[in-house]
């Protein structure tokens, strides 16, 4: 009979120890838990991590993390916690696979290389920021791999509005016998201090709080707060002489898009273009063709390849500035597009006519920077912000050219 290994040298906070004990004692097959950044669910996740692979003979643990930053982390932990104990075997750093001693071996994927996954059978399965997976990664791929020998399951996240994840967790809530769920803020970790969290409550909207400190499942726009009600737009208009016009190009980089967004002087999207052409001379011709039917005060951002499209396009249309991004001016950019939305300054378009900017305002989210006491905001990994970004430049400078500040409010 194996010797059940009590793991040392981890002192859990009271949430963590919690959860742990209740994934050894409880008959249950799934925890979910839901929780706010920054209170030590990696450490957590690498505790079980051990404890499944140690302590359960022939055991097979898939660990799956959204990012190949954060498995690879994760893989050097164990690693080098396991190279230095007896029961370590083999390990390949190529593959992201550990095998001990006792025949258990432990795969790490990220949640994009999912599919390498496929056809595998899991005792043990943990899953990090879950409510970013592709639902079709969990429900086709990973989900099934538990059903003939799966044992224990735990998903850690981030909520990330009312998608599968949430629906999980929900099921925590039923007397199925299968499912617990958790959901722990800020407050569980005794070293963020008060200081920071008034800082990023000061910096952020109410609902980016809730969701990235409070664990809160937030419906819609979480940077963005409420602008779903803004996509009024149900189709493109064609330019009209008695309007003015103000647009904002943020240009393709590598995987990113071009995309063009024009603004009439009442805040009122009429047109965006958006295309992952990186050919300058492609790029240059289309924005020139759009920008020339409506005539817009334009800005383009000039970092990376912007200066060098940029002086092509001014000499085909000349009213375009450039606009620098730094980590400043991008802050003040989107702080100055939270407040035009949360003002209802702006009548967007809807869903049915161009997804791509809902979709890209829904999955906004922000960093905070405890060093600088700041906040960065930006897509999540896997994301696009090329739209939101387009919107923000075409915002500010309709805002700049209306020199009088007033807006006319859209109604329906």
């Amino acid at each position: 009979m194996s010797q059940t290994v009590d793991i040392q040298g981890t002192d859990l906070f009271d949430w963590q120890r919690r959860v742990y004990n209740d994934v050894h004692n409880l008959d249950k097959k799934y925890y979910w838990i839901a929780s706010s950044r920054q209170i030590g669910k990696t450490v957590l996740l690498q505790n079980l991590i051990l404890d499944f692979s140690i302590n359960n003979e022939g055991s097979s643990i898939g660990v799956v993390s959204y990012t190949f930053k954060q498995v690879k982390k994760i893989y050097d932990t164990i690693e080098n916690f396991l190279r230095e104990t007896p029961l370590y075997k083999h390990s390949n750093s190529t593959t992201l696979e550990i095998k001990l001693n006792n025949n258990s071996v432990i795969q790490f994927s990220t949640s994009k290389g999912g599919n390498s996954l496929r056809g595998n059978t899991f005792t043990h399965l943990l899953l990090d920021e879950l409510a970013f997976f592709d639902e079709s990664l969990w429900t086709e791929v990973l989900q099934p791999q538990l059903i003939a020998k799966g044992q224990k399951c735990v998903g850690f996240s981030t909520p990330f509005g009312k998608n599968f994840f949430f629906h999980e967790w929900l099921k925590g809530n039923t007397e199925d016998g299968q499912h617990i769920s958790y959901k722990f803020d800020y407050t569980v970790n005794p070293y963020i201090s008060n200081d920071e969290i008034e800082i990023i409550e000061k910096n952020t909207t109410r609902n980016s709080f809730r969701q990235e400190y409070l664990a809160e499942f937030i419906s819609g726009g979480v940077v963005f707060e409420g602008f779903t009600k803004l996509l009024t737009v149900d189709n493109w208009e064609e330019p009209d002489e008695n309007k003015t016009y103000y647009a904002g190009i943020d240009l393709a980089n590598k995987q990113d898009f071009t995309v063009l967004t024009i603004l009439d002087q009442s805040g009122k999207v009429v047109f965006m273009y958006r295309d992952n052409n990186t050919y300058y001379e492609s790029i240059v011709s289309k924005l020139s063709y759009y920008l020339n039917m409506y005539k817009p005060e334009t800005y383009l951002e000039v970092n990376n390849i912007g200066d060098v499209i940029f002086e092509q396009l001014q000499k085909s249309y000349p009213r375009v500035k450039p606009f620098t991004t730094s980590k400043n001016s991008k802050q003040d950019l989107i702080q100055n597009l939270i407040l035009t939305i949360e003002q209802e300054r702006l009548a967007l378009p809807t869903e049915k006519l161009f997804s791509p900017l809902k979709n890209e305002m829904e999955a906004y989210t922000f960093k905070f920077n405890p060093q600088s006491n700041t906040v960065q905001y930006g897509h999540p990994t896997g994301f696009h912000d090329d739209c939101v970004d387009s919107l923000a430049l075409a915002s500010k400078m309709m805002q700049e050219r209306q020199k009088s500040g007033e807006y006319v409010i859209m109604s329906n």
